[in-house]
C-alpha cells in the first residue's frame, strides 16, 4: 500500500482490489446468458488490469458552531442535521474515494452493448473497495471503531445541500492532482463512481437513508425517519 501524507492529508493510491468474479457475474446476471461468457471474461480481464481504487482522507477539527451551521477545516457548512450530529464532536475525517481515473476512462466500445452495464457494476465494486479501505484505516490509525458517515447531497435536498460539495472539496485540497477526482460546476464528481463526505465518531448509528423520503429506492439501507 502506498500512502502519502501532506500535513493532515493522507493519500491512498495503491489500495488492494480483487474482484469476486462469481458475485460479479451474479450481479450483472450474466449467468443467465452463457453465450456471453467469453465476452464477460474479456471485459473483466481488461478492467481488472487497470483497476486502481483511490482515496484521500483529511483530519479536520470542528470550530465555530452557530445554530444550524458548523465549521470544520476552515469552511462553514449549513445543515441542521450535520450540526446536530457534530454537536459534541471535535474532530471529523473528511474524505473522497473513487474507482479511479484509469478504469473510469477504460475504452469498452468494441465490446458487447451490455458491457456498459457491466462496467458500471465493476466501477461500483472498485469504489466499494476504496471506501472499505478508508474505514479500516480510520479504525486502525485513530482507534475509532464506531463512527457514522454523512455525504453532501444524500438524504432529502435540505439535509446537507449538494452545493456544499464546494466547501468540502476546499477542505480536501487538490483532489484532482492527488487522486484524480474533480468536482464539476454542478457539484458532481468525476470519475462518476466517486463519493465524498465525512466520517465522525458516533455512539448512535446515523445513516443517510434515515433522512431520505424517496419511497422507491433500490439502495435503501435504513428506513426513513421523518422529523
Amino acid at each position: 500500500m502506498n500512502m502519502q501524507t501532506t500535513e493532515e492529508i493522507e493519500v491512498f493510491d495503491d489500495i488492494p482490489f480483487v474482484l469476486d468474479f462469481d458475485e460479479f457475474v451474479s450481479e450483472i446476471r450474466a449467468d443467465a446468458y452463457p453465450e456471453l461468457a467469453d465476452e464477460v471474461n474479456r471485459y473483466v480481464n481488461r478492467a481488472a488490469a487497470v483497476a486502481r481504487p483511490r482515496a484521500l482522507l483529511r483530519v479536520a477539527y470542528v470550530g465555530d458552531r452557530d445554530g444550524d451551521a458548523v465549521e470544520f477545516g476552515g469552511q462553514r457548512f449549513c445543515s441542521s442535521v450535520l450540526a446536530e450530529n457534530l454537536a459534541d464532536i471535535h474532530r471529523v475525517f473528511a474524505y473522497t474515494a473513487s474507482c479511479g481515473p484509469e478504469v473510469y476512462s477504460l475504452d469498452i466500445s468494441d465490446l458487447d452493448p451490455f458491457a456498459s452495464f457491466w462496467h458500471d457494476t465493476f466501477k461500483i465494486a472498485v469504489l466499494q473497495a476504496a471506501t472499505n479501505y478508508l474505514k479500516q484505516e480510520v479504525t486502525a490509525t485513530y482507534g475509532i471503531s464506531r463512527f457514522s458517515n454523512m455525504n453532501p447531497g444524500s438524504g432529502n435536498v435540505d439535509v446537507w445541500p449538494i452545493s456544499q460539495q464546494r466547501e468540502l472539496f476546499t477542505v480536501l485540497g487538490d483532489t484532482d492532482g492527488l487522486i484524480g477526482v474533480r468536482l464539476t460546476d454542478s457539484f458532481l464528481m468525476v470519475p462518476d463512481k466517486s463519493v465524498s463526505g465525512i466520517f465522525f465518531p458516533s455512539e448512535r448509528d446515523y445513516n443517510n437513508c434515515q433522512t431520505c423520503s424517496r419511497k422507491i429506492c433500490p439502495n435503501r439501507s435504513a428506513p426513513y425517519r421523518p422529523g
